[in-house]
């Protein structure tokens, strides 16, 4: 299920767009009511957009399709690519352009296949002869593979990038950027910057690049590459995995975009698009950067919005000044979709998906390290950060009420090496951290005594 946002009816509030299994609902949070349903989707649907696509002062709708079946043993075969148009308000109006993409599947002596599928598409500016005039950017992936006989012996992935006149449809510019990961676009001085984070493979070889395209620059007798202001190659080969790399204003003290990603247990913020460090975060327990979340009401800079790496449900948030672990959601109990500040009071809501309902969610506190501001409506303890850990790791535990509370450590043969906590304690949330330096590597346990109370939960320390 993909969540768009904008101010679909101008109304001065942000709408949401949601597609679900059957349809793309544009939906008015504020009503609430339905301002329009999509034909059913089939099949054939590989992904849609919203934007101003004639200049109107309305949100149109874009939405892709593909035909589902490939014509073998031709040479030169092409697959037929749908973008059907609904223009708003109404979206009574209907129009739709055709994209033909290389697709074969062969065999002489060898076995070829070439695949290219749609999987964005975006609207936006570009300047024309009467200033800047409104695109349809269309995102492919291509995977090809060459067999010889029994084995495969070279794979190919990458992608293209193409640009349709949001008006009549002309082709105007398409060039290979590789397979996007990530894009979105930024406005400094009336000039509009694509932002691309793409990953190539080739047999074994695999990386990433990252392009940064004045696309305001272009001309229809430009080329492409050459407006291609910033690229920079990544070898993840030689580093590590990047996991959930995003581009945001994160930062409130670098004035601009950054790039932030996760990769084995460390959140690293970069400076875009130089690709210096501002911070690094290790032994985060993190799983992927997710968003950008801002609340004016409880955090009075950016966070970075992560998900928990172990199984707990949760999701952690990293202030993006300093990389500083500032909230914890724990057993939230759902999914995070997508966050957006609904009604412009500057607090961004959580939004989830959850079945086939739409569920929004305000953040009135979360769980901070150190903070009482919330008594805990029952006794617990939860799981440890970082785990597995080096030197030490952070405990968290609440009470609901005063009385004495007992922590001790416990090596893996049920020996106990040590008491982090034995005293009388007033009802809220603490944290206390186990410096393990002086022990050797290897599974402990920790547990707890609060009255009723006991529990005990596991963790890692790897020197």
């Amino acid at each position: 299920m993909d969540l768009l946002f904008e101010d679909i009816n101008r109304d001065g509030y942000i709408d949401i767009s949601v597609k679900d299994n059957t349809n793309i609902h544009l939906f008015d949070a504020h009503t609430p009511q339905t301002i329009w349903a999509s034909p059913p989707l089939d099949y054939m649907y590989k992904c849609y957009t919203m934007g101003d696509r004639n200049d109107d002062g309305w949100i149109d709708i874009a939405i892709v399709k593909k035909e589902p079946f490939t014509r073998r043993w031709i040479w030169e075969n092409y697959d037929t690519v749908w973008v059907d148009i609904y223009q708003g308000p109404s979206f009574s109006g209907h129009s739709y352009f055709e994209v033909l993409l290389f697709n074969v599947h062969v065999s002489e002596n060898i076995l070829w296949e070439y695949y290219e599928i749609p999987t964005a598409i975006s609207i936006n500016k570009i300047s024309g002869l009467n200033g800047l005039e409104p695109v349809l950017i269309l995102f492919t992936d291509v995977n090809e593979t060459i067999w010889n006989f029994f084995s495969r012996y070279w794979i190919y992935n990458t992608g293209k990038l193409f640009i349709f006149d949001a008006v009549n449809y002309n082709l105007k510019y398409s060039v290979g950027l590789g397979k996007q990961l990530f894009h979105n676009f930024q406005t400094i001085d009336n000039n509009i910057f694509l932002n691309v984070v793409s990953s190539y493979h080739d047999s074994t070889i695999d990386y990433y690049w990252q392009y940064r395209w004045n696309i305001t620059t272009c001309t229809a007798d430009s080329v492409l590459y050459s407006n291609i202001i910033y690229r920079q190659y990544y070898d993840i080969n030689d580093t590590v995995n990047w996991n959930g790399f995003k581009i945001d204003d994160f930062s409130s003290i670098n004035g601009g975009l950054e790039n932030c990603y996760s990769a084995e247990d460390t959140l690293v913020l970069l400076r875009f698009p130089q690709v210096d460090t501002l911070w690094t975060a290790a032994d985060v327990n993190i799983g992927s950067v997710l968003y950008r979340f801002a609340d004016s009401s409880l955090y009075d800079s950016p966070q970075i919005f992560c998900s928990m790496s172990d199984q707990l449900m949760g999701y952690r948030l990293f202030d993006g000044s300093d990389g500083s672990l500032s909230g914890v959601l724990l057993n939230a109990g759902y999914q995070l979709s997508a966050i957006s500040d609904l009604d412009n009071n500057g607090r961004d809501e959580i939004l989830s998906i959850q079945g086939l309902l739409l569920y929004i969610y305000n953040l009135d506190y979360t769980t901070g390290i150190g903070d009482d501001s919330r008594l805990p409506y029952r006794a617990f303890l939860l799981p440890n950060y970082p785990n597995p850990f080096n030197s030490s790791t952070t405990i968290e535990y609440g009470l609901p009420e005063a009385g004495r509370v007992r922590i001790d450590i416990y090596d893996l043969l049920g020996r106990r090496v040590e008491t982090l906590v034995d005293e009388e304690m007033q009802a809220r949330r603490y944290h206390v951290v186990w410096d393990a330096s002086g022990y050797s590597s290897g599974i402990y346990f920790y547990r707890i005594e609060a009255g009723d109370f006991v529990d005990t939960k596991r963790m890692v320390f790897l020197k």
